[in-house]
């Protein structure tokens, strides 16, 4: 290979290389933050006839 075969390799491999770490740390950052929220059901509204139920527990002012 002479000098500027390597230099055009380089030129998309460099890159390429840096694109490909990228992607892989940003993935792991997800799966992370994924794996946060693991068991997490959402959150619970309670409106209606069951919210007087547990109105010593609602953290604001309930009719009933």
């Amino acid at each position: 290979m002479n000098l500027a075969e390597m230099f055009v390799a380089a030129l998309f491999l460099i890159p390429a290389t840096g694109l490909v770490t990228w992607a892989w740390c940003a993935m792991a950052q997800v799966e992370a933050r994924m794996g946060a929220l693991d068991g997490f059901e959402g959150m619970h509204f309670e409106i209606g006839p069951q919210a007087a139920e547990h109105a010593e527990g609602a953290p604001w002012p309930t009719r009933g």
